[in-house]
């Protein structure tokens, strides 16, 4: 398998209103290894419901800002320089609450592609905010991701 090097501007880009999730590498770029993403979004307090992967380890970086998490019901607030860990099967959800810019990388290991993923919760939000319920949760079914 090639080596892939992207800069800080490679990769698929996919806005979902306020936020901007960069595909750094996916499952193809890693023979389905991991997939790396890069999500950033302003002061909005806004992030995903509480949810679970079955076989996904999910792990965070925070880069910039501050970034509440909640993980197996404790939360936590993580700055610039903080990792979080989710092992599969642990109920977890984010949120951006840093006054400014905030960023984060998130490794999906092995691959679940979120590339995909995100592509296609782009498109149910072109249709309505929130998404459609069912097809939501068919979406996150496909991509090892439960409600929790």
């Amino acid at each position: 398998m090639p080596a892939n090097i992207r800069d800080q501007h490679g990769g698929r880009v996919i806005q979902l209103g306020p936020v901007t999730v960069r595909s750094i590498l996916n499952g193809r770029d890693t023979a389905g290894a991991f997939d790396l993403l890069e999500l950033g979004a302003g002061p909005t307090g806004i992030g995903p419901p509480l949810h679970a992967h079955s076989k996904t380890h999910e792990t965070f970086t925070v880069l910039e800002g501050g970034m509440e998490f909640t993980v197996g019901g404790e939360k936590t607030i993580a700055h610039s320089g903080t990792t979080v860990h989710v092992p599969p099967g642990t109920p977890h959800s984010f949120r951006y609450v840093g006054a400014g810019h905030n960023r984060f990388l998130a490794l999906f290991t092995p691959s679940i592609d979120m590339e995909t993923y995100f592509v296609g919760l782009q498109e149910l939000v072109k249709v309505s905010i929130p998404p459609d319920r069912e097809k939501a949760f068919a979406l996150m079914a496909r991509h090892d991701t439960r409600p929790a």
